[in-house]
C-alpha cells in the first residue's frame, strides 16, 4: 500500500499543476492541491508543504479557501516547531480578521501551537462573544487549546471538540493528524485506535496506521516485527524521521547497537542541530561505543551531546538531571582512559627506548657463560 502512494503522488502533482494556471481557481483544482499537500505532510515534505501553501493564499480569491490554505500552513508550521513564523503568521491573520471571522480562529491555533496560550484565549472569548462558533476552526482551535491547558477535565473536554470535528464530512487529513496526535499525547490508547482505522479507511494513503503497527509490536517488545516494519517504511518514505528514530530505538533493545549508530549517522542530515531527539539518541548511542571499546573519541563526542541535550531539556523544561549524572560519569570514565593511555604511551616508549640485542652480543654471552666455572666448597 505505501509504495502505491508513490504513483498516486505523481497523479497529484500533475492535477495539482492545474490550479497556478488558473487566475481564478476552481474548487476542484483546490482540493487536488490540498491532497497533494496531504500526501507531501504523510512523507513528512514539511518544506514543500509551507512553500506550497503559503503561495496558495495569494492565488486564491476566496476567503474560505485562502482559510484552508492558511490552516494547512499553521498545522505545517507546528510540525517544524517553527514557533517565531506562528507567531509573525497569528499577527498577520489577526490585521486580516475583517475580512473573515475565521481567520483569528486560525490566530488562536497559530498562539496555541506557539504556546501563547494567553494570547490564543484572548481571540477565542473574543470569537466567542461575537458569536462566531460555528465554524470549524473555532471548534478545533479550541479544542487544541483545552488540550494544551494539561488539566483532565480541559483536556477531556478538548478531545471531544477535536473528535468532533473528525466526525464531520468535509474534516481533512491534517484536523486527524491533530486529533491523533493529541489522543496519544494525553495515552487514550483505545480511541487512538478506533480513530487510526477509521482514518485508515478515509485517507488510504496516510502512514500512521502503518507507524502505529510498528509502536505496538515496540509495546509488546517485539523487536524483530517492528524492525520489519519500520525499514518498510522508511523504505516508502527516507525522511521519515519519526520512523528513523524508532528503528534505532529497536536496534538498540535488539543488541544492535552498531546497526543503530549506522542508521542515525546515515540520516544524521534529516535532523536539525537542536533536534532534542536526536541529540539524546547520539549521545546514548555513543556512550555504549564509549564504554564498550575503550573509545575515548566516542566519549569526547557523548560528552558533547550530552550537553546539548541538557541545554534543549532546560528549554523545553523537560527533567535533565539524570542527563547531568551521565555526563559527569562520561567525563570520570574519561578521564581513566586518558591515564590508562598515558601508562600505555609511556611503556610503549620505554620499550622504545631500549637497545635491541645483536645476535653477535647473545653468542659472546653464552661464550662468556660456558667459560665460568663453579668450584664447591
Amino acid at each position: 500500500m505505501l509504495r502505491q502512494n508513490h504513483t498516486h503522488l505523481n497523479l497529484l502533482e500533475h492535477n495539482a499543476s492545474i490550479f497556478w494556471r488558473e487566475i481564478n481557481p476552481k474548487v476542484s483544482s483546490c482540493i487536488q492541491l490540498k491532497q497533494l499537500l496531504s500526501m507531501y505532510a504523510t512523507f513528512e515534505n514539511w518544506e514543500s508543504v509551507i512553500n506550497l501553501s503559503s503561495r496558495a493564499v495569494l492565488h486564491v480569491n476566496k476567503n474560505y479557501e485562502r482559510a484552508e490554505f492558511y490552516y494547512i500552513w499553521i498545522c505545517a508550521l507546528n510540525e517544524t516547531h517553527d514557533y517565531p513564523a506562528l507567531i509573525h503568521l497569528a499577527k498577520h491573520l489577526i490585521r486580516m480578521g475583517a475580512q473573515c471571522s475565521a481567520f483569528y480562529c486560525l490566530a488562536a491555533m497559530a498562539y496555541t501551537f506557539a504556546e501563547k496560550n494567553k494570547l490564543a484565549l484572548k481571540l477565542l472569548k473574543e470569537q466567542k462573544k461575537l458569536h462566531n462558533m460555528n465554524n470549524r476552526y473555532y471548534r478545533e482551535a479550541l479544542g487544541l487549546f483545552l488540550t494544551s491547558l494539561k488539566r483532565k477535565i480541559y483536556v477531556r473536554k478538548g478531545m471531544i471538540l477535536l473528535k468532533k470535528v473528525c466526525s464531520n464530512k468535509s474534516a481533512g487529513y491534517f484536523s486527524w493528524r491533530n486529533c491523533i496526535r493529541v489522543l496519544s499525547q494525553n495515552n487514550c490508547e483505545d480511541s487512538m485506535s478506533r480513530m487510526l482505522n477509521l482514518m485508515h479507511l478515509k485517507f488510504p494513503f496516510a502512514h500512521e496506521p502503518y507507524i502505529t503497527s510498528a509502536l505496538i509490536a515496540m509495546n509488546e517488545n517485539n523487536w524483530k516485527e517492528s524492525i520489519r516494519l519500520l525499514n518498510q517504511i522508511i523504505r516508502d518514505n527516507p525522511e521519515n524521521k519519526e520512523a528513523v528514530l524508532a528503528l534505532s530505538q529497536c536496534y538498540e533493545e535488539d543488541n544492535g547497537f552498531e546497526n543503530a549508530y549506522e542508521l542515525m549517522l546515515k540520516n544524521k542530515n534529516l535532523f536539525h542541530d537542536q533536534d532534542y531527539d536526536y541529540n539524546h539518541t547520539m549521545a546514548r548511542l555513543l556512550e555504549h561505543n564509549a564504554r564498550e571499546k575503550n573509545c575515548k573519541e566516542s566519549c569526547e563526542d557523548a560528552v558533547l551531546f550530552y550537553d546539548k541535550v541538557i541545554s534543549l531539556a532546560n528549554f523545553f523544561h523537560f527533567p535533565f538531571n539524570m542527563f547531568v549524572a551521565a555526563r559527569e560519569e562520561l567525563q570520570q570514565f574519561n578521564k581513566g582512559l586518558e591515564t590508562k593511555n598515558k601508562l600505555l604511551w609511556s611503556l610503549e616508549f620505554f620499550l622504545q627506548q631500549q637497545k635491541p640485542l645483536s645476535i653477535a652480543s647473545i653468542l659472546s654471552f653464552e661464550g662468556a657463560g660456558r667459560s665460568l666455572k663453579f668450584s664447591s666448597k
